[in-house]
């Protein structure tokens, strides 16, 4: 009796072997093209980025923070409805800009023939690197910021329209020819042409391409967007874990317009607040409204951006 027990006890573990064995095979091959699928550079930056902390430099966390409840709690009753958030936005920023902290920063004006960008002029000599999306046939203002900037600062500016606009930026640094937006392809865009704007159908560079493969640094001290339109496909670009994180692009300070939209793109807009607030990196102020709608963001988090924009020693 027990040589029977025993016979079918070894049958059995003989039995569970084979079928662990080829667990244990099929494991190792979805190992392996697991591995594969993940190793990609831009697949595993992506992961890393989501495991970080979501919180802004230790050395401004605290008004960083009274100044996010501050505007969440004034567009809270719009959260749900973005056409309303759309035109209640800039009431509850405004009233946040009054916080000590944020009513110190020496955020300056510079101003084009029909809009203003803002700068923070660096704590620091190190030079800066500005870049224009949208040169509209008009530096003023870059001529504006250039005369605060640290010695040796570059600037670089896109456009399609390579009449006037050429002659004035290579004035001041690097012009390219093209539009910029989330992808690389030859589209229709919003160009400024004899005075107003047309459409046209124009080469479009990706921003992160250009930024890490055209131009070729990783961080930025100011980006102007005025992308006519195209800034809504490139909201996902500056979220923590986003196209600009996976290609390791620091954006220090950005100007962006946001054209007037729809009801599709006021809920694009929303989700895009929204998701800015949730990740503790951007602060946003000096919002200005008409048809379009103008924000000036500034980066909490980055060590580097705090040092170089934000923190003050006496603060």
């Amino acid at each position: 009796m027990r040589l029977v027990y025993v016979k079918a006890l070894l049958a059995h573990v003989g039995r569970s072997l084979k079928v662990r064995r080829a667990v244990l095979s099929l494991l190792v091959l979805l190992s392996i093209a697991i591995f594969y699928h993940l190793s990609s550079p831009d697949y595993m930056t992506s992961i890393l980025i989501q495991f970080i902390a979501k919180d802004v430099d230790s050395r401004v966390k605290i008004p960083f923070h009274e100044w996010k409840q501050c505007v969440e709690k004034n567009i809270s009753e719009y959260r749900n409805d973005s056409n309303k958030l759309w035109w209640n936005l800039c009431k509850g920023v405004t009233l946040c800009e009054k916080h000590p902290f944020m009513a110190r920063l020496e955020i300056l004006d510079f101003r084009n023939s029909d809009e203003i960008k803002r700068h923070i002029p660096s704590l620091q000599e190190k030079p800066s690197i500005i870049v224009t999306l949208g040169i509209g046939k008009d530096t003023a203002a870059e001529k504006a910021v250039r005369k605060v900037l640290p010695k040796g600062s570059l600037f670089y500016g896109a456009d399609p329209m390579q009449e006037v606009n050429e002659d004035l930026f290579n004035k001041l640094g690097t012009y390219f020819p093209f539009a910029v937006k989330a992808k690389s392809q030859n589209s229709i865009a919003n160009v400024l042409f004899n005075g107003s704007y047309v459409t046209r159908r124009v080469m479009h560079i990706d921003l992160a391409y250009f930024l890490t493969e055209i131009i070729g640094h990783k961080i930025y001290d100011d980006l102007w967007i005025d992308a006519e339109g195209a800034e809504y496909e490139l909201f996902p670009y500056f979220y923590r874990g986003g196209k600009l994180d996976q290609h390791g692009i620091t954006l220090c300070q950005f100007n962006m317009e946001v054209h007037w939209p729809n009801d599709a793109r006021k809920k694009l807009f929303r989700d895009f607040i929204l998701k800015i607030l949730e990740d503790n990196r951007y602060a946003f102020f000096r919002p200005v409204q008409a048809r379009h709608m103008r924000l000036y963001f500034l980066n909490f988090s980055d060590r580097h951006c705090v040092s170089k924009y934000i923190f003050r020693k006496t603060t």
